[in-house]
């Protein structure tokens, strides 16, 4: 049976939402890339404030909610597009193909493989 959040752990979970609503410097976004809640930290990645620097901090989460939230921001840059492509056709997923669709929208080619022909995609 799931313990039930105690009203102090349901107001420090919710101070750490609207921090992440409003977060609009990079140490901000430091300690959210770091919070062990998924969906701050994707609640973080989908800030309009953030910009490149701060959506690097959530390439790398382990839970697809933040990296797509990199893959659908207006801030994302093309190499961090780049980042987001799986190598392995068996990894692809939803953050893949956005970042595919976003990137053959900027008139990057793809392969028959559907990896970029402009730059490597590194093995994640």
């Amino acid at each position: 049976m799931a313990r039930r959040k105690t009203p102090e752990q349901i107001a420090d979970e919710e101070r750490r939402y609207e921090l992440a609503r409003s977060a609009s410097t990079f140490e901000e976004f430091s300690v959210l890339a770091n919070d062990p809640n998924q969906a701050i930290r994707a609640a973080a990645a989908h800030n309009p404030a953030a910009d490149p620097a701060a959506l690097e901090l959530f390439l790398k989460d382990r839970f697809w909610g933040a990296r797509i939230e990199i893959a659908l921001h207006p801030n994302a840059t093309e190499e961090l597009l780049l980042r987001l492509l799986e190598a392995d056709p068996r990894k692809r997923g939803v953050v893949h193909h956005e970042a595919e669709r976003r990137l053959a929208a900027k008139g990057v080619r793809f392969d028959d493989d559907d990896l970029p022909t402009t730059g490597p995609v590194a093995p994640h």
